[in-house]
C-alpha cells in the first residue's frame, strides 16, 4: 500500500510539472512571473498580432502631452518585424527590431497615408510619430504596452486589445 502510495504521488507530481510546464510555454501574459514590467519578447507579439494596442498616455521631454479628446491612435504589431497603426488621421507603418531585452530598433522613418484633419489631430500625429521614433524599449504589463526611450523622457503608453 505505501509502495502504491508513492507511485501515484509521484505521478501526480509529474503531471503537475508537465501542466505547469505546458502553460508556461503558451506564452503572454499567462506565462508572467509576478507583477511589473517585462521585457516585450516574440511571444507577447505573436499573441498579439494584428491587434490595435490603443495609446492612452503620451510624455515628451518628461511632460504628459493631453491627447486630443475621442482621437484614437493605435499601433499594431503585424509580424515580428512590422507595425502600423493610426496616427490620429492617417494610417502609418514601418519596420521594427526586437532585441532579447525589449529593445525595439525602428527601421528607418514611418510610411504614413496623406489625408488631411483638423489641425489639433495633424499636430498630435505628428508629434506621436516623431515620439514613436525616439522609443527604444519596448515593456508589457498586461493590460499595458510602454514604449520609452529607457528614462522619463519619452513615454507611449497604449491599453490592451479587447
Amino acid at each position: 500500500m505505501t509502495i502504491r502510495r508513492v507511485g501515484m504521488t509521484a505521478a501526480m507530481v509529474v503531471a503537475g510539472l508537465l501542466i505547469a510546464g505546458g502553460c508556461a510555454s503558451q506564452g503572454g501574459t499567462g506565462s508572467r512571473s509576478g507583477p511589473g514590467l517585462q521585457p516585450l519578447t516574440p511571444t507577447d507579439i505573436r499573441v498579439y498580432r494584428d491587434n490595435a494596442w490603443r495609446l492612452t498616455r503620451m510624455v515628451e521631454n518628461g511632460t504628459e502631452v493631453p491627447l486630443v479628446p475621442k482621437s484614437t491612435v493605435t499601433l499594431i504589431f503585424q509580424g515580428l518585424d512590422r507595425v502600423g497603426g493610426s496616427a490620429s488621421i492617417n494610417r502609418y507603418f514601418g519596420g521594427y527590431t526586437l532585441g532579447p531585452e525589449g529593445q525595439i530598433i525602428w527601421q528607418g522613418p514611418f510610411g504614413t497615408t496623406r489625408m488631411a484633419g483638423l489641425p489639433e489631430l495633424m499636430t498630435q500625429e505628428t508629434r506621436f510619430l516623431q515620439l514613436l521614433g525616439k522609443t527604444t524599449r519596448a515593456r508589457i504589463d498586461d493590460p499595458r504596452l510602454i514604449l520609452d526611450d529607457g528614462g522619463p523622457s519619452v513615454i507611449l503608453e497604449f491599453s490592451r486589445p479587447n
